[in-house]
């Protein structure tokens, strides 16, 4: 007999005899050719199962080592002449320990996961259900019995009698983490069972992803100086990154300085898409360039750096008035008579309160003196009005007239010159 320690083990002695003898029948039992010792986990029973028929029963309740041995039963029939022993043949018995556990793990592959992550890897322990209780589990990595005083637990139930599963759980992964996981599982009785060892599980910890990035408009920008001008770059990253997220933008290769006239806001729109927005106001001739953002998430591993496409800024002057004379040509009039002549000058209305108008004679500038008055009005948003008077006309005043616009900004329109009016 082969049984596992703490199981339970039966032999019986079956007797026969004459039955006039069965009342005299005495049996003994050893172990190892020692009288049997019942003082322990070791009981004997004897029955008449019938006239001539006696049954013997040794039981060993819970094996133990010390019950391993050879086991046999001697039959005797006392009177007043004793009958010769009668002795059985010999039972081996031998105690092993608990059968070895089966185990399996899972997953089965590789783990790759981002730093910050969860993971968790279960071992499944099959056993004999009167075993489960001394069932043993140990986590190891690389080698080394696992440390659940940081970011690593155990835990350990019973699913059914004979099925119990172990969790290894790692919360918000770090770069210690990273090794090889196996599980070692074992029973822990008198005699212990071997160990069985899991597969192997590999758990690699990586920087997080790296953020996606669009930039838009897509083509290149050409405006008007003292203008507006907004960008917009837009990042996709895993939930669990956003609030990591850094975002730089550059022009022509250099950090962005937003103590001038340019402002960058940030807002995430969702879950998993941040929106970051560079307002150029008021634009000068030193915000023309090339300008871009670049994305990182910044971690114990940081991501890769992703960055948008270029966007070309290009500032120019404000557009050149388009300016006509709107009066008769030439004009001949008396001496004494008053004549006006009309410039009318069109421009973009956002450049209408930077228009300069000036007037001309035989090539000369001038302006409101003498018997000459100049006004100017805006007649609506795009078209401005420039009237030259002349009271009481004198003989100098004869000549050729023209007038010249231009926008004056940080960058100046073209001039344009008028018809000329003799």
């Amino acid at each position: 007999i082969v049984d596992y320690i703490t199981q339970n083990v039966v032999i019986t002695c079956v007797l026969t005899t004459q039955s006039q003898f069965q009342a005299g029948l005495m049996v003994d039992w050893y172990q190892n050719g020692t009288l049997v010792d019942t003082s322990g986990n070791i009981q004997i029973s004897t029955m008449n199962l019938n006239a001539t028929t006696t049954e013997s029963i040794l039981t060993i309740t819970s094996l133990v080592v010390d019950n391993a041995g050879m086991y046999y039963c001697a039959a005797q029939i006392i009177a007043l002449l004793n009958s010769e022993e009668a002795v059985s043949d010999v039972i081996t018995i031998d105690v092993t320990g608990p059968p070895a556990p089966i185990v399996t793990i899972s997953p089965v592959g590789p783990i790759v996961d981002y730093i910050t992550q969860n993971v968790v890897i279960t071992c499944v322990l099959t056993t004999q259900s009167q075993f489960q209780a001394g069932l043993m589990v140990d986590w190891y990595q690389n080698g080394t019995l696992v440390d659940t005083s940081g970011n690593i637990q155990i835990s350990t139930m019973n699913l059914n009698a004979t099925t119990t599963e172990s969790i290894l759980t790692i919360t918000s992964l770090v770069v210690e983490n990273a090794g090889t996981y196996h599980c070692v599982s074992y029973i822990i009785a008198l005699l212990n069972s071997e160990d069985t060892t899991s597969d192997v599980i590999t758990v690699n910890v990586t920087g997080p992803p790296a953020p996606m990035v669009t930039i838009d408009p897509v083509d290149p920008i050409t405006e008007y100086i003292t203008q507006d001008v907004t960008i917009t770059c837009l990042f996709t990253t895993l939930t669990q990154f956003q609030d990591k997220l850094s975002v730089n933008w550059y022009q022509n290769g250099i950090i962005v300085d937003t103590s001038g006239n340019i402002q960058i806001s940030r807002m995430d729109l969702s879950a998993t898409t941040t929106e970051s927005i560079l307002a150029i106001t008021s634009l000068i001739p030193n915000n023309t360039g090339m300008y871009h953002c670049v994305a990182q998430i910044l971690d114990v591993l940081n991501s890769e750096e992703t960055m948008s496409d270029v966007i070309n800024l290009q500032v120019i002057g404000p557009p050149t008035p388009v300016v006509r004379i709107d009066s008769e040509n030439p004009i001949t009039d008396y001496i004494t008579q008053d004549v006006s002549i009309t410039c009318l000058v069109t421009t973009l209305d956002i450049f209408q309160d930077a228009l300069n108008v000036d007037w001309y004679q035989d090539g000369t500038m001038i302006g409101t003196n003498g018997n000459i008055q100049i006004s100017t009005m805006n007649l609506n948003t795009t078209t401005t009005e420039s009237i030259l008077t002349i009271t009481s006309l004198v003989v100098d005043n004869a000549g050729m007239y023209h007038c010249v616009a231009q926008i004056i900004a940080l960058i100046n329109s073209e001039e344009t010159m008028s018809n000329v009016i003799t």
